[in-house]
């Protein structure tokens, strides 16, 4: 019996993908972030691919994307999540900013506000989460005026 309790306490550490890749949806109406939402936006097509298990916000068509997903597994008070979001260069035909927000359980985890034009970058942060369950929304959004490209490379829970 002991050398299964000490097998199961091994599987909870390490990395663990927070969310699945193909479970994101395109929240049309602006979700948690419709406030922010220009009244005149049309989005013809989905703004959005998974791309080697990748969620990528492409803003061509749409300047204005929020999709939604939940967390597959919990989070306990203290636990780490990490986060790498990635930008491709900004550009516009006129200056401005983009704004990347990801939220857990309706907690910002990462906010980013980034000037266009600006060249490509990776964006790391390490979240102390509070304690979540399975199951709780993740919003990952973006608004910016141009097209780019925001992928979001890793969102794992790490103990």
């Amino acid at each position: 019996m002991i050398p299964l309790i000490v097998l199961l306490a091994a599987c909870d550490s390490g990395p663990v993908a927070l969310t699945a890749p193909d479970a994101w949806a395109w929240e049309q109406d602006g979700g948690a972030f419709a406030d922010s939402r220009p009244p005149d936006l049309d989005c013809a097509f989905d703004p959005f691919v998974v791309e080697d298990e990748l969620i990528e916000i492409r803003t061509a068509d749409c300047g204005h994307v929020t999709l939604t997903t939940v967390t597959l597994v919990p989070l306990r008070a203290g636990d780490a999540v990490e986060l790498v979001l990635q930008n491709g260069p900004l550009t516009a035909d006129e200056d401005g900013e983009a704004t990347v927000v990801l939220t857990i359980d309706g907690l910002v985890a990462l906010e980013r506000s980034l000037p266009i034009p600006s060249a490509g970058a990776f964006h790391s942060e390490t979240w102390t989460a509070d304690a979540v369950p399975a199951g709780a929304d993740v919003v990952f959004h973006a608004r910016n005026h141009g097209v780019n490209a925001y992928r979001l490379n890793r969102l794992e829970r790490v103990r």
